[in-house]
């Protein structure tokens, strides 16, 4: 064990595989820092704004703990973990709520930070439960146009938060015109137009430097027309141009036990809708993210695992005081980038995160507002741009008017307000569209569907005159009020039918049904008030034990004498149905026809009958009595008198599958017998049944005494198989249409 992570380390401490990673790890790091700056400023502003430290230090504990522990844990080669922006945009809004609430009040920044944490650890909890039960893959149901509207959303709330970081307000709807005053407008117009310049190169240009560029370069400016207006660093502070003073030495604190009771948490209890916000939005990135990373990386990840360890990280970061996060997509995919394919990058950015951390606080207190506010804006007018401009073309109308509607609505109410909207429309648009799908997959009778059971030639052509009685619907999907709805429709258009024979046997097959909702129940109590007043026979088939404990609800429960009846298979209900068709016509025990009688019938008048009963054995075999094994050699084949004998597939380790049934008059036996190849089925007698052996010696023997004979033989046996083949093209044409 010990071997082998010195050799891992040695792989990994490799200069052609170290430098990419040193480069990914220390960049990412950087960018990490100043998001942390930008996400604090956000955060902690109007009021708050002093305690932008504390703030920021939570930021930094998060990105070296997420770091630490993500990295290693996750699935994927190299990852990222930072603080997201998506939680960031949210924490925005509790933390205004939170202060409309107090107000200036000791209890304000108790309050805030408790809330904060409240949510890290309360995500830690949901991404453990969900990777630890694997429910990860549900999330994925989410409709794509709410998951679209969360991130428009949260690109709107970006933007204006970035516009509050660069002025020192908290602006609205109600504010704009006050953003174009000549002194407002010189605070946050520079920010922006960094921000659309980031954005077009970054869209342009494809190059690992280029954001860290770009940063350098704008604060780069940004002191030179300082500077060059004769503007001092302390004037600048004072103006409100940087970030402000930060505490000196280590900028992360345990949170204060004198604090605690401090914290309203009937407040912090009042931000449940935020929190819940907060767990579903953080849950999609993370996954968008993964599945992202997953092409980037060219390798499979287990997104329960992602989870996992996106949890177990943020728990310990809710313990240590730090906020939210998770796997940062740009980050992680700048490693790629570079060529880094190390667990290590994680861990090199954290190390650049803990020596901002702990030593940091100076520098950091440099950095301007503009460069703040400008990240803030790129990350929300990317997210705009996305959403509103390129999803236009690629989304269907409907979907992309719910985008709109979601970001106008968190634009002019808010951010719940919206998601909550897009939730309740995307679910009403589902069930539409979904009771718009026909329940009813094809729509058949006893004449295009027969079951495997080969009869005589007479009952075969009394089930053909009788077979419209039997009606079959194969239904499939998920089955509630408005889908059974269509069911009952095709019911009703069928007893309506008087052109055709009224059916006797309705056949519901569930084999493609996925599930019955507690609505469809009241549909089936009308279908089987329809069905008695019509005197249908009601065959369910392929029922799963829980869709039939509902259907019990309505009171179908299987009665031998009664008239609803369950089977495993579609097969065995339409064949239960033939049966007591032929019941019903007094067909089924009338006395089974002699072979030398239906061959006469059925063979040219010259053929001499009794000549070739010679060639034929007569056997009489039990129930249970096997004909033919399978694997064994084909030598013979059986012609059917009476009764009726099963062809089965053996499987190891399983029961066997019914193939098919035959009864008297049909041939059993004769595909093996003449392609002379092993045996791929058994057969065995379902009952006493009387029949005809003809060996491969014997026929031998016709063809050299008789041939004419033999000719007539197998033009009765090629008779029998085109039957038989037509029944099954007339399924197949039926299934298809």
């Amino acid at each position: 064990m010990k071997s082998n992570f010195i050799a891992q380390l040695q792989f990994e401490l490799q200069p052609k595989r170290l430098m990419p990673t040193l480069t990914a790890g220390g960049v990412s790091g950087i960018l990490a820092i100043v998001l942390s700056v930008s996400f604090a400023s956000l955060i902690f502003s109007g009021e708050l704004a002093p305690h932008v430290g504390i703030g920021l230090g939570m930021l930094l504990i998060s990105a070296v703990l997420l770091n630490v522990i993500v990295a290693p844990l996750s699935s994927l080669p190299l990852t990222v973990a930072t603080p997201q922006d998506s939680v960031a945009a949210i924490l925005a809004l509790m933390t205004v709520s939170v202060m409309s609430r107090l107000g200036s009040s000791p209890q304000t920044l108790p309050t805030v930070v408790a809330a904060i944490l409240s949510t890290t650890f309360l995500m830690g909890v949901f991404f453990f439960l969900l990777g630890r039960f694997r429910l990860g893959r549900w999330v994925r149901f989410i409709p794509y146009p709410v998951v679209g509207g969360f991130l428009a959303g949260k690109g709107w709330l970006l933007a204006v938060g970035a516009i509050g970081v660069m002025t020192s307000t908290t602006p609205n709807l109600n504010q704009m015109l006050s953003l174009a005053q000549l002194a407002t407008l010189l605070r946050w117009l520079p920010g922006v137009i960094y921000a659309i310049i980031i954005f077009i190169a970054t869209r342009r240009f494809k190059h690992f430097f280029l954001m860290p560029s770009l940063l350098l370069a704008g604060i780069i400016v940004f002191y030179v027309v300082l500077f060059s207006n004769g503007i001092s660093i302390d004037q600048a502070r004072a103006q409100g141009w940087l970030i402000g003073s930060l505490p000196s030495g280590v900028l992360w604190s345990p949170f204060p036990i004198g604090d605690v009771s401090l914290v309203n948490w009937s407040v912090v209890a009042e931000q449940y809708a935020s929190l819940l916000v907060v767990l579903v939005v953080s849950v999609i990135s993370l996954l968008l993210n993964a599945t992202s990373l997953e092409l980037a990386a060219r390798a499979d990840v287990d997104l329960d695992q992602e989870l996992v360890a996106a949890g177990v990280g943020n728990l310990i970061a809710g313990v240590a005081g730090g906020m939210a996060g998770f796997h940062g997509l740009n980050l992680s995919t700048l490693g790629y980038r570079v060529g880094a394919r190390s667990k290590l990058a994680g861990i090199v950015a954290a190390i650049v995160c803990a020596a901002a951390l702990i030593f940091g606080a100076a520098i950091l207190a440099f950095i301007p507002k503009m460069i703040v506010g400008g990240m803030l804006f790129y990350l929300g007018f990317g997210f705009l741009f996305e959403w509103t401009v390129e999803a236009r073309a690629k989304l269907p109308r409907g979907d992309y008017l719910l985008v709109l509607m979601i970001l106008l609505v968190v634009a002019t109410v808010g951010f719940i307000q919206g998601v909550t909207l897009g939730v309740i429309i995307a679910a009403i648009l589902f069930v539409v569209n979904y009771s718009r799908i026909n329940v009813v997959r094809n729509t058949l009778s006893g004449i295009s569907y027969r079951s495997n059971v080969d009869r005589s030639p007479r009952k075969q052509e009394m089930l053909a005159q009788r077979g419209e009685q039997i009606f079959i619907l194969k239904l499939q999907g998920f089955l509630f009020f408005g889908t059974v709805n269509v069911l009952l429709d095709r019911v009703r258009e069928r007893l309506k039918d008087r052109s055709r024979l009224l059916p006797r046997f309705l056949v519901l097959d569930f084999r493609l049904v996925d599930g019955v909702d507690s609505s469809a129940v009241l549909s089936f109590v009308k279908l089987r008030q329809i069905a008695e007043e019509n005197r249908l026979y009601m065959i369910f088939s392929g029922v799963q034990p829980n869709i039939r404990a509902q259907l019990k609800l309505a009171d179908y429960v299987e009665d031998p004498e009664g008239t609803v009846h369950f089977f495993a298979t579609l097969d065995e209900g339409v064949e239960w149905c033939e049966r007591r068709t032929l019941t019903m016509l007094d067909l089924a025990a009338t006395i089974p026809t002699p072979l030398d009688v239906r061959l006469s019938e059925l063979l040219p008048s010259d053929i001499p009958i009794p000549k070739l009963m010679n060639y034929l054995e007569k056997m009489e075999v039990n129930a249970g009595e096997y004909l033919i094994r399978q694997g064994a050699q084909s030598d013979e084949f059986y012609i059917v008198e009476s009764g009726e004998v099963t062809i089965l597939l053996e499987r190891d380790g399983g029961s066997p599958l019914r193939i098919r049934t035959m009864g008297a008059g049909t041939v059993v036996g004769e595909a093996g017998f003449y392609t002379n190849s092993p045996r791929t089925t058994s057969v065995v007698a379902e009952q006493g049944t009387s029949l005809y052996r003809l060996t491969k010696s014997s026929l031998d023997k016709m063809h050299a005494d008789d041939p004419q004979l033999a000719v007539a033989l197998h033009q009765f046996v090629i008779r029998l198989l085109s039957e038989r083949l037509g029944n099954m093209n007339r399924t197949v044409q039926a299934l298809l249409e």
